[in-house]
């Protein structure tokens, strides 16, 4: 498995050429801050690596999307954003490399889990993980798991989900049937943070959820919804 680099000098002039001025300087800064978050913390978080890489076993392999990394400004600013009860538990979907989960641990959740559906990205994860607690001394407790979405079983404390555009929308479907039961079964306030949101048209046609706010960051969306009571 190789990743290329995140962008290459072709890419990022048409990434600039796509945005505004203030859009553009988030951009770079966002993209000079990845390539420093990975060698101060010893990690391998950045690059895009295609699907045609990994090793998935899964017949629904075509409906996932290749790996990317969120940006860690455009993270840690949305975090800063929104607000959520003492103890909440934290879920990365398509947890890939890691990057998420070792930003997540900076914001006080009780407990962090990520899903990955790649055997060898979850192994990256891991090693990711230990690498930053050793630089860090976090202590956040973090649950890594090489699962396909659809096989995992959510638990009861588990309330807000991250999404940075894992698959497409039957799998958004599916995903969504899974989360609705679970709240059905142990009623709780939660919330879906769905970062690139190219197939929302499921959670913004749900009976349950609601888009609460949208946040935009260097070119990038988010949508925020939460369960309505």
């Amino acid at each position: 498995m190789k990743s290329s680099p995140f962008l290459n000098p072709k890419m990022l002039l048409t990434k600039i050429g796509k945005r505004n001025f203030k859009g553009n300087i988030q951009f770079i800064i966002s993209f000079a801050e990845e390539i420093i978050f990975d060698k101060m913390y010893h990690v391998k978080t950045s690059g895009i690596i295609p699907l045609s890489q990994l090793k998935i076993d899964s017949k629904f392999v075509s409906k996932y999307h290749q790996y990317e990394a969120v940006k860690v400004r455009h993270f840690k600013t949305l975090m800063k954003q929104l607000k959520f009860p003492d103890e909440s538990v934290f879920v990365d979907i398509g947890s890939g490399m890691g990057r998420v989960i070792l930003l997540a641990s900076l914001f006080s959740f009780q407990r962090i889990v990520g899903i990955e559906i790649s055997s060898e990205l979850c192994d990256i994860a891991k090693k990711n993980w230990a690498n930053y607690q050793n630089k860090t001394h976090n202590n956040t407790q973090v649950e890594i798991y090489n699962l396909d979405v659809l096989e995992y079983s959510f638990k009861d404390d588990e309330n807000i989900f991250f999404l940075f555009n894992p698959f497409k929308k039957v799998i958004i479907e599916s995903f969504l049937k899974k989360i609705e039961a679970s709240l059905k079964k142990k009623p709780r306030q939660a919330w879906i943070l769905y970062h690139k949101p190219d197939y929302s048209s499921p959670i913004d046609n749900s009976d349950i959820f609601r888009k609460q706010s949208e946040f935009h960051y260097a070119g990038r969306k988010n949508y925020i919804y939460c369960n309505v009571d």
